[in-house]
């Protein structure tokens, strides 16, 4: 189990070629967020995330957990200050050649339904949305769904830190097929379907698979 550090956490969503996919996976995953781990002491954890899609634009995401809220301008530096290492020039290169979207953000967690220590295990469906307030949906919609889904094990909220219009709301699963449930609810919900087409200005939805977790759950 890895337990959760801090409320900030920092998400990188990029797409690729398809036909690049499977090579750069094995770069990413055997080399390049090991040597990340490595060389940013902020970041204690990362999980990768594939979305269940066939779309050949389809965005990945990492996620690294990290280990105060306070490390904003101090990722960055470690980040530049490691650029000289193999991997960063790898990964430069893939991002330059290869790549079709690219975005690292950070986010901070507003709200949280889960009591669990332990952060990001399962499969998730990521609500992710523009507005003013998440209030209605912590307060209202949320609870709801948790008394009807039982398969739902944790709702939680980010703010992209440096904008308080932009968010994620991450609800977690029990397991894949539980995906397409909760989904299906959210579309049956009338208030909170409502809510989506007036008071919020863009969102989508889309549901995660976990692919890698690094460090590994038994180390």
């Amino acid at each position: 189990m890895n337990k959760m550090t801090s409320k900030r956490m920092m998400p990188v969503v990029l797409s690729i070629n398809p036909e690049q996919r499977q090579e750069f996976d094995l770069f990413y995953h055997g080399k390049y967020i090991p040597a990340f781990l490595e060389s940013i002491p902020e970041i204690s954890l990362a999980r990768r995330w594939a979305p269940l899609t066939n779309r050949a634009d389809a965005k990945y995401i990492t996620i690294y957990q990290l280990k105060t809220e306070s490390v904003i301008e101090a990722i960055e530096t470690s980040i530049n200050n490691s650029m000289s290492k193999p991997e960063f020039r790898q990964f430069k290169e893939w991002k330059q050649n290869s790549f079709t979207s690219f975005e690292r953000q950070f986010f901070d967690e507003k709200y949280t339904s889960s009591t669990s220590s332990s952060w990001l295990d399962n499969p998730f469906l990521l609500l992710n949305w523009a507005g003013t307030s998440s209030e209605r949906l912590d307060t209202e919609f949320i609870p709801e769904l948790l008394k009807k889904c039982p398969y739902l094990k944790s709702c939680r909220t980010y703010t992209q830190a440096d904008s308080f219009n932009y968010h994620w709301t991450i609800f977690e699963l029990a397991n894949e097929s539980s995906l397409y449930l909760l989904e299906k609810k959210i579309f049956q919900y009338k208030a909170l379907n409502h809510w989506l087409n007036e008071s919020v200005s863009e969102y989508s939805i889309t549901k995660f698979q976990l692919i890698y977790s690094f460090p590994t759950h038994s180390d």
